[in-house]
Order: structure tokens, then sequence, then C-alpha cells
């Protein structure tokens, strides 16, 4: 499970890009996919929650839109293959939304929100 923050304004279709982020996932070869789950629910007589990949619109936060994406990793995978994994997806859906114009949101270091002060720092100033 993974968010990604976009700029609303770079948006001019959100449940286009969606569906397109959608079909990227259901097409992607190291994830279960909905053939994949039913055959391990069935196998595992209905006692395991797996789910077919997902990409969804999850609200808005301080970043933007907020899109969530859940997949299973298919297979048995190492720490460092779950990773290399998780990576390649990432860097498929930032590939996509780029291509498309679509602006990511993040914090530079400059925008970062300040702690608030404790009562005694700024009884100290």
């Amino acid at each position: 499970e993974e968010s990604v923050h976009l700029i609303p304004s770079s948006v001019p279709d959100l449940p286009q890009l969606i569906q397109e982020i959608q079909e990227r996932l259901e097409s992607f070869e190291g994830l279960l996919q909905q053939d994949d789950v039913e055959r391990l629910i069935r196998l595992r007589g209905g006692r395991i929650k797996l789910f077919r990949p997902l990409c969804m619109f999850d609200g808005y936060c301080d970043l933007g839109l907020k899109l969530k994406i859940y997949a299973f990793a298919r297979g048995s995978l190492s720490r460092r293959s779950f990773a290399a994994l998780k990576s390649q997806v990432l860097l498929l859906v930032h590939d996509f939304l780029t291509s498309r114009g679509v602006e990511i949101g993040h914090l530079s270091a400059s925008d970062k929100p300040r702690r608030k002060k404790s009562k005694r720092t700024e009884a100290e100033e």
C-alpha cells in the first residue's frame, strides 16, 4: 500500500487517470491479479484477504490529491526482491504520471512544516 500525492491543477481528468494507472497495475507481471486472487481465496477456503491491484482516489491532503495504490506481490519474495518489485511499481506509476504532465506533490526542505515551539522556548525568546 502506497500513497501518491498529485497537484490538483495538473490533473484535468482524475477518473481517467486512475483508470489508466489501474490498467497498468493489472498488466504488471509481478503482482497478484484477479485470477490469482480468486484461486488463492478458493484454495484457502475464503480465510484469506487478498485483492487485485487497485488504484483509487483517497481524498485530499496538504500536498494535494491523494491516490492510494494497493497491490500484493506474486509468490514468496525475499525482503530485497520485494523492495525491488515495489520500486518497479512505483517507478511505473511515476513515469506514467510525468508522461501525462501530472505534477507529483512533495515537500521540499524549505516547505517542511515547522515544529511548534515549546512554551519554554517561547519564554526564553
